[in-house]
């Protein structure tokens, strides 16, 4: 089976995969862009390889070299010298990063079904094709396409703004992609998707299963770890396996505190990471939904809205009004550990404690199409949010509230749900493994972000001019040309700030003159 090009916007630095590409040239010269997780010693590291350059490098025919001093727990980015006289030329870099990375890489990271590997718009900086992006983006989207058909790996192409992202999305359907690895059905599905995300926007429920897909444990998996960590002894554990998860809680609450320790705070230590966050996450982040809930307790989806330059506010933490989206935890954060829900009493509690919270959930199913990722709807709390639910619509009927992505199909959980959520599942014979069903996922992502995402974003922008046609040429500088036909008293109205609104996500940059 091919492999298959993700596209999505992000910060690249912070994407859990098995290597990716640090652009360069023949001078060893790195972006400041680049440097921001820099771990000590680095810079001197660097210092030494441009002195020890060996001819290879100089002369262009070695092109990739591991980055120096790199942390073992995160993913290891690939200095490569992307300068061509050709931008046709480019894949050859991304080929020979790709041909060094496998080399160190033997198993994919995270039990993933095959490695993935990352890139960013490369040749746009010092590489010498700023001016023209549009073309870099067209050439690169064609041959990565056309490398991952060929190679047994996947790759994501990482953009830096939206109007690249944009861009990239408007090339690959040139090219009239189809996400062949999906079935028409689960195609349709996400083109409707789209459909109710660009109409009336998605708002997103994300269970434990995105988490785990950046390798961090199950609920399960994190009772397990506890569990051993505390000491319960290989006699208790099968008892221990037999209680209900919240008992669980409950008991490991209590070993814990016996030994003068807090759990929450082991939990918190557990979850902490802020850096290689899932391309799931990635995805996610990327979409239009301005309203995400989530019972997990880590930042990891924080950390990729942020690369996506759609941050949000995180209920009940910090301020609704400080970003144009939400975050809220249901059950609590690793930036407030005592607010971790794990035990019985937390749950019996919750409605006390956190009704407001259960509120804003009521309200979200009531106003929009909530799609759930890697939730298994089993929990307590959601289930009494969907009753309240229930009884306020009365006999009212309304579409469904929502679609539920299940990696394997459950017949009784389809049957449960029936008339509330459609259920989608990834598993069939040809995704027949747990991971095989996860990729199928991720491609069934990507899908989705690339029917609803903005394939109009670049249009303002002048380094992707290049690809509009004479019509889009025509609208762009019948825009650009508002400002300097409008007085300054219209430029000062409430309408004109609207329009504004409208001209920046078409890629038009405030200080620019018409």
């Amino acid at each position: 089976m091919s492999g298959h090009l993700f596209i999505y916007r992000g910060d690249l630095t912070k994407l859990a995969c098995d290597g990716w590409l640090m652009p360069t040239d023949y001078l060893l010269r790195v972006e400041d862009y680049w440097l921001k997780p820099e771990p000590p010693g680095f810079q001197e590291a660097l210092q030494s390889l441009r002195e020890s350059r060996c001819k290879g490098w100089k002369k262009g025919d070695e092109r990739v070299l591991p980055v120096p001093f790199w942390p073992d727990d995160r993913s290891r980015p690939w200095l490569v010298n992307i300068i061509y006289r050709k931008k046709e030329r480019l894949i050859e870099a991304v080929e020979a990063f790709v041909d060094k990375a496998l080399l160190h890489a033997p198993k994919p990271i995270n039990e993933r079904e095959r490695h993935l590997f990352a890139i960013p718009v490369i040749s746009t900086g010092f590489g010498g094709g700023a001016k023209v992006k549009g073309q870099v983006i067209n050439t690169l989207v064609r041959d990565l396409t056309k490398l991952v058909a060929r190679r047994n790996i996947d790759l994501a192409l990482v953009t830096y703004t939206a109007p690249a992202l944009a861009a990239a999305q408007k090339a690959r359907f040139e090219t009239r992609f189809s996400w062949p690895e999906l079935s028409p059905e689960l195609s349709d599905k996400a083109r409707k998707l789209a459909r109710v995300g660009v109409e009336q926007g998605l708002a997103l429920f994300l269970g434990a299963g995105v988490s785990c897909s950046a390798g961090l444990p199950s609920w399960n998996g994190l009772l397990e770890k506890l569990a051993t960590q505390i000491g319960i002894t290989k006699g208790e554990l099968k008892e221990f396996g037999q209680l209900d998860v919240l008992d669980r809680g409950s008991v490991l609450e209590r070993r814990f505190r016996a030994r003068k320790q807090d759990v929450n705070d082991r939990i918190a230590d557990i979850f902490s990471r802020t850096w290689d966050h899932s391309l799931l996450h990635g995805l996610l982040a990327c979409l239009p939904a301005s309203e995400i809930i989530t019972q997990n307790y880590d930042r990891l989806f924080e950390v990729a809205a942020e690369g996506a330059g759609e941050p949000v506010a995180t209920l009940p933490y910090t301020p609704g009004d400080v970003h144009n989206r939400w975050l809220l935890k249901m059950h609590g954060c690793v930036s407030v550990p005592e607010d971790i829900v794990i035990r019985r009493e937390d749950y019996l509690r919750y409605s006390e404690r956190r009704a407001a919270l259960a509120g804003i959930v009521q309200a979200t199913m009531l106003t929009r199409h909530m799609l759930f990722v890697g939730f298994s709807l089993r929990d307590g709390n959601f289930h009494r949010a969907v009753d309240d639910v229930r009884r306020a619509l009365g006999s009212n009927k309304r579409n469904r509230l929502g679609t539920a992505l299940f990696l394997a199909p459950s017949a009784l959980t389809a049957e449960l749900w029936q008339t509330e959520l459609d259920i989608v599942h990834f598993a069939d014979k040809a995704a027949g493994t747990t991971a095989a069903a996860a990729r199928k996922l991720e491609i069934f992502m990507d899908c989705l972000l690339g029917h609803c995402g903005s394939i109009t974003g670049h249009l303002l922008d002048p380094t992707f001019s290049h690809l509009l046609s004479p019509p889009e040429e025509e609208l762009k500088e019948a825009l650009l040309g508002l400002q300097t036909r409008l007085s300054e008293d219209s430029r000062n109205t409430v309408a004109w700030s609207k329009v504004q609104e409208l001209l920046l996500s078409l890629g038009w940059a405030e200080d620019e003159e018409a």
